[in-house]
């Protein structure tokens, strides 16, 4: 999906996965493995990445993305907002934003259907399983 960020840049999104982390930094910069199904014993917090694609802006865009996470019966389980920002010489970018606890286990098991935002404007979607 093409999005407009403010001021106005032409961006597209090329790819939206998931991935299980903690939410310490240290735990955020360990190798990431995409998933769709993740295991409710071992589950803390899923996060959302994007790819972004866009062409070089000539000065630092900042823009806010929402993520809304449902649950599979349609009921909001999360809202999130996050600041993202697009250095100069940047012709692509990766963005996450995490849902979930701190602690494993605590997740219902199902499917979660998220849906991203920029600028107001549905971006991506997506969903992942949490299982037994």
């Amino acid at each position: 999906a093409n999005v407009e960020l403010i001021p106005s840049v032409n961006a597209r999104i090329t790819k939206i996965q998931f991935f299980e982390s903690g939410r310490s930094d240290v735990e955020l910069r360990k190798k990431r493995t995409y998933e769709r199904r993740f295991a409710q014993a071992t589950t803390r917090t899923v996060y959302t990445e994007i790819h972004v694609e866009h062409p070089q802006p000539k000065k630092r865009i900042d823009f806010a993305i929402t993520l809304i996470c449902n649950r599979g019966n349609g009921t909001t389980f999360r809202i999130e907002e996050y600041r993202g920002r697009i250095e100069p010489d940047w012709t692509s970018s990766d963005h996450w934003i995490g849902v979930g606890n701190h602690s494993a286990g605590d997740w219902d098991a199902g499917t979660y259907q998220v849906d991203v935002y920029i600028s107001g404007e549905k971006v991506a979607a997506g969903s992942f399983e949490i299982y037994q």
